[in-house]
C-alpha cells in the first residue's frame, strides 16, 4: 500500500498549477482518511483484544471474532472512501481545459524519495503532506535508518533471548552450603536456610488469583515474579499439574516451587525442616 500510494500522489494533472495544487490536496485528504480509518480500526482491534486477554488472562474465540469484526470494518470502509475520492478528483478535472501528466517518479525508488539533487534530509510525503519522508540520497537519513534498523534487530535479538528459556523450562532446585537455590527459565531464588522462617508442603498451589508481573505463565508452567491477593509479591517456579508444592518464606520473600521428580520435594523439605528445627535449638 505504501508504495502504491508513492507511485500515484505528487502529480501534474494540468498546467493550471491552481488546479493541481486542489487536486493534489483533495487525493491526499481522501487516501489520508481511508489510512487513517485503517490505522484506527486495527488499533481498536489490538487494544480490545489486549484488554480482553488481560482480562480472561486467555485468548477466547469471542475474543477472536470481535478483533476479526473490527478489521474486516476497516476493510471496507476504506474502499468507499477511496472511490468517493477517485469519484471528487474526476469531478474535478472534467471542466480541465488543458491536462498534462506528469509525476516525479524516477526520485521515489520502490516507494521511497531518493533524489541527490535535493539537499533536504526530510521531505513531504506522498501520502500525506503534513508528514515526512526521508530522503535517502542523504547521509543523515541513511545514518539515522542504520541506527534505528540495528536498534529494531538488536531489540529482537534480545526479545528472542528473553523467550528462548521458556521454550523448555526445567526447574532446578538445590542445596549446599546452608543455602537454597531455586531456578528456571532465567529467573532465580538464593535464600539463606538459616533466614527461612516458614516452610510448608503443599498439595497443590494456593488458590490465590496469582497474577504474573514478569515471567512467563501458561498451561504447563508458572515461572517467574507474581503477586497473590494474599501472599503479595512472590516468586514462582511451579510445574502445571505437579504435586506437591513447597512453600518456603523469608523475611524478604515467598517462593512456591515443585519438581518433576518423584520424591525431590519431600527431600528438599525434610532438609529445610531440619535447618530450621536446628536453628532453633541452637538459638
Amino acid at each position: 500500500m505504501h508504495i502504491y500510494v508513492n507511485h500515484n500522489e505528487r502529480t501534474v494533472y494540468s498546467e493550471n498549477s491552481e488546479l493541481n495544487r486542489i487536486v493534489n490536496r483533495t487525493v491526499k485528504c481522501y487516501k489520508g482518511a481511508s489510512m487513517l480509518v485503517l490505522s484506527a480500526s486495527n488499533a481498536a482491534a489490538w487494544i480490545y483484544a489486549a484488554i480482553a486477554v488481560l482480562i480472561s488472562r486467555r485468548l477466547t474465540g469471542t475474543t477472536v471474532c470481535v478483533y476479526i469484526l473490527i478489521e474486516l470494518f476497516a476493510a471496507f470502509a476504506f474502499i468507499p472512501i477511496l472511490i468517493a475520492g477517485i469519484r471528487r478528483k474526476s469531478e474535478l478535472l472534467s471542466a480541465n481545459p488543458a491536462p498534462i501528466y506528469v509525476d516525479d517518479d524516477e526520485y521515489w525508488k520502490s516507494g521511497f524519495y531518493y533524489n541527490p539533487d535535493d539537499p533536504h534530509m526530510l521531505v513531504p510525503n506522498r501520502l500525506q503532506s503534513g508528514n515526512y519522508a526521508f530522503n535517502y540520497a542523504n547521509r543523515g537519513a541513511r545514518i539515522i535508518t542504520a541506527g534505528l534498523t540495528v536498534f529494531i534487530a538488536a531489540s529482537f535479538i534480545f526479545t528472542i533471548a528473553v523467550l528462548v528459556p521458556f521454550v523448555n523450562v526445567k526447574v532446578d532446585i538445590r542445596t549446599d552450603n546452608s543455602r537454597l537455590h531455586v531456578d528456571a527459565a532465567g529467573y532465580s531464588s538464593d535464600i539463606d536456610m538459616n533466614s527461612i522462617t516458614d516452610v510448608q508442603i503443599l498439595n497443590e498451589l494456593p488458590d490465590d488469583g496469582f497474577s504474573k508481573i514478569n515471567g512467563g505463565a501458561t498451561d504447563t508452567y508458572l515461572v517467574g515474579r507474581f503477586k497473590g491477593n494474599t501472599y503479595g509479591y512472590c516468586n514462582l517456579y511451579i510445574y502445571t499439574g505437579h504435586t506437591p508444592v513447597l512453600m518456603v518464606k523469608t523475611d524478604g520473600e515467598t517462593v512456591f516451587f515443585n519438581s518433576d521428580v518423584d520424591g525431590k520435594l519431600q527431600e528438599i523439605y525434610d532438609e529445610l525442616l531440619h535447618n530450621m528445627q536446628s536453628s532453633s535449638q541452637f538459638r
